[in-house]
């Protein structure tokens, strides 16, 4: 998209959502950050859309900050996370990212291809046990 079709899309969005009735709030629900997840309606996430697309189209982004509006009304005040501003960095990613699911599912794999040598390796040593105590009496 051009950056005068994104403004057209972003004037759009703000001026057809309803501020009064936007919630959106980041949390976090475990101990680290990357345990975090977005509460919102469908108003709020328009209106995080419509920030986040406008920093977008900034015509300076390669030397400044650019701010997003994070005591907007339409924030939770018990979100646990605000975002201040963008940051934007010039160029591309050299190598593609590889597919979320693959790497989960790699991840769970491995979890579980562990989990059951361990419970063979349990398995083994009780029925050794088992073995020579039988043995011995």
């Amino acid at each position: 998209m051009t950056n005068e079709e994104i403004k057209i899309f972003v004037d759009k969005l703000v001026t057809e959502t309803k501020k009064e009735d936007a919630i959106f709030g980041i949390h976090q629900y475990g101990g680290g950050s990357d345990e975090s997840y977005v509460k919102a309606n469908k108003a709020g996430l328009q209106m995080f859309a419509s920030e986040i697309l406008q920093a977008s189209i900034t015509e300076d982004n390669k030397t400044k900050n650019i701010p997003l509006d994070y005591n907007a009304e339409w924030i939770v005040e018990d979100s646990e996370t605000f975002l201040q501003y963008v940051e934007p960095i010039a160029g591309t990613r050299k190598k593609p990212l590889p597919p979320a699911s693959q790497s989960y599912w790699k991840r769970e794999a491995k979890l579980y291809s562990l989990a059951f040598v361990f419970l063979i390796i349990v398995v083994c040593i009780v029925t050794g046990i088992v073995t020579i105590v039988k043995t011995i009496f």
